[in-house]
């Protein structure tokens, strides 16, 4: 029981480090704003694998003979691995870089997708996995909430698009940025 309540301590303090970390300044270069995940990412990706890494040496030990439940060991190493990967990768290649004519969504695949402000003519926030969308007829760009710099992309895209297309998506940040005490109303 006191593992879980640990375990919910963490995630909790993680999560508001990363909600803090998104009403920073982000990169700017050659004038192009530039959201990157946290560092803290891939030293979380790191930390699954080797967390992946013990799990798959434990049937080799005296351990094994010992425990009830042994079997689970190798799926559990498998999800550790499998996220901890995609937490790595994702810090290492993914990027959004916002233009004055455009919005450039370099993706964990590294294949870029690109979308003209002019062209926007739908934003939605989604408000289980935090990814703000942008949306014209034949695209859709995703901007997650916790990137550094994601409060600098809001006033971006307020002065970019028609209040009419953010309104709602905006309102459903602001109801998330409250969960963790942060009050945007007042930057905006």
């Amino acid at each position: 029981m006191f593992s879980i309540f640990v375990s919910a301590f963490i995630i909790g303090l993680l999560m508001q480090y990363f909600v803090i970390g998104s009403l920073s300044r982000p990169k700017v270069k050659d004038g192009v704003i530039i959201l990157k995940p946290e560092k803290l990412y891939s030293y979380l990706g790191l930390f699954g694998i080797l967390i992946a890494f013990s799990l798959s040496v434990v049937p080799f030990t005296s351990i094994a003979d010992r425990s009830t439940g042994i079997e689970f060991i190798p799926i559990m190493s498998l999800c550790f691995a499998a996220i901890g990967t995609y937490l790595f990768a994702w810090e290492a290649r993914h990027s959004i870089e916002v233009h004055d004519d455009k919005i450039v969504s370099n993706s964990f695949w590294r294949k870029p997708k690109s979308i003209l402000w002019v062209e926007i003519d739908k934003v939605n926030f989604d408000d289980m996995f935090l990814y703000l969308k942008l949306f014209n007829k034949t695209a859709a760009v995703r901007v997650h909430m916790h990137l550094p710099g994601f409060k600098n992309f809001l006033s971006t895209m307020k002065e970019k698009l028609n209040s009419n297309l953010y309104s709602n998506a905006l309102t459903k940040v602001n109801k998330a940025y409250k969960k963790h005490n942060v009050d945007l109303s007042s930057g905006f």
